[in-house]
């Protein structure tokens, strides 16, 4: 199973969690026992992290963050092209899609993301994939400039 969240568009980091259905279950006991309603770590209290760590370092779940900043890169080249960050911001996720959603193809994902492989709302997974975002725990990916360069390619905004 796949989880996939943004914690803060601001980060500009996505989240991508593997972990098999056990993990999923322990997650909500982790967050039960840690008192915790998010493992987005930008919004919970820095005393309960270690809470969480102690948890979840005993868990087997592999995780990839990729840093896309899609928000900001989108902006500077609308701004930089004066065309429409909308119609733009449609195509770097379409193309964010291409490259996340070719492991899978149903994934527990967050509002924030709009990937075509976000079929279930976010659960567990989906907030074990913030944790990881957020603590940029697991192998880190700086997107930036593909996503950049894939846009730029587009001339027929």
């Amino acid at each position: 199973m796949k989880g996939i969240a943004m914690p803060d568009w601001r980060s500009g980091a996505i989240g991508v969690v593997t972990a098999d259905e056990d993990v999923s279950e322990l997650i909500k006991l982790t967050m039960s026992a840690c008192g915790v309603s998010t493992l987005n770590l930008y919004l919970i209290p820095k005393y309960k992290i270690s809470c969480l760590n102690i948890f979840l370092n005993k868990y087997n779940f592999s995780g990839l963050v990729y840093i896309f900043d899609v928000y900001g890169v989108t902006t500077q080249l609308a701004l930089e092209r004066r065309i429409n960050r909308e119609r733009l911001l449609e195509r770097a996720w379409d193309y964010i899609s291409s490259i996340i959603c070719a492991q899978t193809d149903q994934a527990e994902c967050n509002d924030e993301v709009r990937l075509k492989c976000c079929k279930r709302r976010c659960g567990p997974l989906c907030e074990l994939a913030k944790y990881v975002a957020s603590a940029k725990r697991g192998v880190v990916i700086d997107m930036r400039d593909e996503l950049r360069r894939a846009l730029d390619i587009s001339q027929d905004l």
